[in-house]
């Protein structure tokens, strides 16, 4: 299904908790109690009015600003903060033809909504450490459209010690250097038929000693923590832990991308814990061959 897609940022925003309805107009107070509890649910209101401004006008810690996933989390949380960190007239890149963005024009964007997870797409495990690089000042977010076949990339830069929203770029995922990984990715998570040929058997499986492995059973973990996984356990381990569909939220942190044979996709949760590793390697055709808890 082809669309257009508007620029924006995924912003999980406080502001949807705090919505009310005002229902007063034309209603006449019939009692006293009735009174009392308007009253009430005017301080109640001002209270959280109260909150919320204060959340949005407390400055972000300067420690906050050492590691970008320190600072994306206020960045996509906080909708005043959000717009103080983007730098305006925002430039954006498209078909090789430059256009801006206003702050007027930042703020009418409704495309916001809140995200469950991220991902990094990464070939070797040491790539895994610039998480925690203080040093990395400049990082990318791409927000993979898989069935458009699209990338909408984010470019965050360190300005005088602050993380800056600095540019955007609209991208065909032919143009990425994983373009080959999302396509078949894009197929393996939506298709099961595809996804059973393509899953390495057997499958291994990794994560802490003793602990269970959702409804597959009471198989103990081997001494290196190590299982392994028919296809149907894959399918029963899927319902614990779906692949991400139709979008994906990349994270460069500096990574590069050089490997068509291997390709590592960490999804991590945003609130709810999880934090999962799979490996793909490439035989002929991508295949799911490891997965990590």
């Amino acid at each position: 299904m082809k669309k257009v897609v508007r620029f924006g940022f995924p912003l999980i925003s406080s502001a949807l908790l705090l919505v009310a309805c005002d229902l007063s107009n034309g209603i006449k107070v019939a009692n006293m109690d009735n009174g009392n509890e308007e009253k009430n649910d005017s301080v109640e209101k001002v209270e959280e009015e109260d909150e919320l401004q204060l959340f949005e006008e407390t400055p972000l810690p300067k420690a906050a600003d050492e590691l970008f996933d320190d600072f994306f989390f206020n960045f996509v949380s906080n909708n005043k903060f959000q717009t103080s960190r983007v730098a305006f007239p925002l430039k954006v890149e498209q078909e090789g033809e430059t256009s801006q963005i206003t702050s007027a024009e930042w703020k009418d964007d409704d495309i916001f909504a809140s995200q469950d997870f991220y991902t990094t797409i990464y070939e070797r495990d040491d790539e895994l450490e610039l998480k925690k690089d203080t040093s990395v000042n400049s990082v990318n977010v791409e927000w993979i459209h898989l069935n458009e076949r699209t990338i909408d990339k984010y470019k965050f830069m360190r300005v005088d010690g602050q993380w800056m929203l600095t540019g955007m770029e609209k991208l065909s995922m032919d143009e990425t250097p994983n373009g080959s990984f999302l396509d078949f990715y894009c197929r393996f998570s939506t298709d099961s038929v595809f996804q059973r040929e393509n899953i390495a058997e057997p499958l291994l499986f990794n994560m802490p000693v003793n602990e269970e492995i959702g409804d597959m059973g009471d198989d103990e973990m081997d001494e290196g923590g190590t299982e392994e996984l028919t296809p149907d356990d894959w399918f029963e381990l899927a319902k614990e832990m779906p692949l991400p569909k139709d979008v994906l939220v990349n994270i460069e942190y500096g990574q590069a991308y050089f490997s068509e044979n291997v390709k590592h996709l960490l999804v991590q949760g945003v609130s709810n814990g999880l934090f999962v590793k799979y490996t793909f390697k490439k035989y002929g055709e991508w295949q799911l061959v490891e997965i990590e808890n």
